[in-house]
């Protein structure tokens, strides 16, 4: 089955979220749930790679990963 280019907005390489983490702003922030977003483009597209989930301690879980065109 070929890749979508909506696959491709929910299939970044993982490598992207650290970078995502690290650099990116926050745009979501409650006391479950941290999102971090970061501008950039896949394929061409630009918009924003949006990488959210909750902090224990040092350790980032990521619950969401999505490239969000504009």
């Amino acid at each position: 089955m070929a890749e979508t280019a909506d696959d491709a907005f929910h299939n970044f390489p993982s490598s992207f979220n650290q970078s995502v983490v690290e650099n990116g702003d926050i745009g979501v922030l409650n006391e479950n749930y941290v999102q971090y977003e970061l501008p950039g483009s896949i394929n061409g597209t630009p918009g924003v790679y949006q990488v959210g989930g909750n902090w224990v301690g040092n350790v980032f879980n990521i619950t969401h990963s999505f490239f969000s065109p504009f």
